[in-house]
């Protein structure tokens, strides 16, 4: 598993290689209702995987395997599966990403 850096600011982005592969990312924060919450853009090699895509603790930031097929997935971790938040990046959360062969090996 490879810890991506973050910073501790509401949307950011950045570009990353990554087994091959060009991943480039948007991280946002969104208010809603309820709470405020994280959202991902996800372009890997110049094809759009996932807009707005809402994410919590553990979860995959891609959520369909067949959404993965350049070989691996993202999470945000955080202490006691709090919701992300961009103040605790780099701080109690951080974004992780895991290759398809870890993946399998995990469950």
């Amino acid at each position: 598993m490879i810890r991506i850096p973050l910073r501790n600011i509401p949307t950011q982005s950045l570009s990353i290689e990554l087994d091959g592969n060009g991943y480039d990312i948007l991280i946002r924060a969104v208010n809603t209702l309820t709470a405020q919450v994280m959202s991902f853009d996800i372009t890997i090699n110049n094809e759009i995987v996932v807009i707005g895509q809402r994410v919590v603790a553990g979860t995959p930031v891609i959520p369909y395997r067949e959404l993965t097929e350049y070989g691996g997935n993202f999470f945000i971790l955080t202490n006691d599966g709090d919701l992300p938040d961009y103040n605790e990046f780099e701080i109690s959360q951080y974004l992780i990403f895991a290759t398809q062969d870890e993946l399998d090996a995990s469950t």
